[in-house]
């Protein structure tokens, strides 16, 4: 199932300024956005490394018809839908955006972490534990041969493999 991908824009002389404070603020907002029911839902806040402002990232699983509902009502519209949380496919492994930024602080850009094992390996790893279906073969990344990821979602798919093949996307080949 997929969830839907919420972005808040925030301009930072409008937020309180302790960190304690900021972390209240923003799960005041989306406590407030949607309601109880917020252990399945996803929130990171990332601040701009341009200008003074904040953006919080909401992924809200569609499963959850009445938080969807009520986002819904109050006018804020999804930006986009990920897979709910990371899972194989074949030889593959996709990783949802808001996933990436709740385990690794960013999203994996396939030239970050290509000849970097440190970075793979710690990828493998997060996986292995996340993923409960996570075949042996993708869990030791000398086995990846490349990845990609998509510009506007973030979501990244780590193939491995010999029967990996290729589609048109950008495709980063990780040695």
């Amino acid at each position: 199932m997929n969830s839907n991908v919420y972005h808040v824009h925030f301009l930072g002389h409008q937020l309180p300024e302790s960190e304690d404070q900021l972390r209240a603020f923003f799960d005041k907002y989306v406590e407030d956005l949607a309601g109880p029911e917020r252990d399945e839902i996803t929130q990171v806040v990332q601040k701009s490394n341009v200008e003074d402002s904040y953006r919080l990232t909401v992924a809200v699983p569609q499963r959850l018809q009445e938080v969807v509902e009520r986002i819904a009502r109050s006018g804020l519209e999804p930006e986009f839908e990920e897979p709910e949380k990371p899972h194989v496919e074949g030889n593959s492994c996709i990783v949802p955006g808001t996933f990436q930024l709740r385990k690794f602080g960013v999203t994996l850009h396939p030239r970050s972490i290509s000849n970097n094992p440190e970075r793979q390996q710690m990828i493998a790893q997060v996986l292995a534990d996340s993923v409960p279906d996570f075949p042996e073969e993708g869990k030791d990344f000398l086995n990846w041969n490349y990845i990609e990821s998509d510009e506007e979602t973030g979501i990244a798919v780590i193939h491995w493999g010999e029967d990996s093949e290729e589609d048109d996307g950008e495709l980063v080949p990780l040695y």
